[in-house]
């Protein structure tokens, strides 16, 4: 159900509240310059093996934009312990050095390289550890046409 737009082509916030609006559906509304949108979260835990690629999603079913990250352990960093995210060919984050982080702390993700922050419908987003970092990474996101 998409909602309904006023004459000048902007959503009222109280139609989203009343018909369930997803991100999908807000994208699809926009007729008249709408600008934002409704975030969702994506995330991943790693397993804690050496140097591995963990995929959040290798068929993304919208293309939508990375806004921010960050990194929650759930184990004690140590050695070489870092985390980025890649779109499976490029860095679309700063590698972060979490080998100090203690178990439970929250680790900004730092720098978003707005060259590759959109991942395209179809897309591949991934998290890729050095050493053995346990963690869960945690990705805000927006869509975007």
């Amino acid at each position: 159900m998409r909602a309904k737009a006023f004459g000048n082509g902007h959503i009222r916030g109280v139609d989203l509240m009343h018909r369930g609006i997803d991100p999908l559906h807000l994208k699809e509304s926009d007729a008249g310059g709408l600008t934002g949108g409704i975030p969702f979260v994506l995330y991943q835990a790693t397993a804690g093996a050496a140097g591995p690629t963990f995929s959040i999603t290798t068929d993304s079913p919208l293309k939508f934009r990375i806004i921010d990250w960050h990194i929650v352990m759930t184990g004690a960093g140590a050695g070489s312990d870092t985390a980025k995210l890649t779109d499976g060919t490029n860095d679309v984050t700063n590698a972060v050095d979490v080998s100090s982080a203690a178990d439970t702390a929250v680790v900004d993700g730092g720098q978003i390289n707005d060259l590759y922050h959109e991942i395209d419908k179809g897309g591949t987003l991934n998290v890729v550890t050095a050493s053995s970092a346990h963690c869960i990474v945690y990705v805000s996101c927006i869509t975007v046409a």
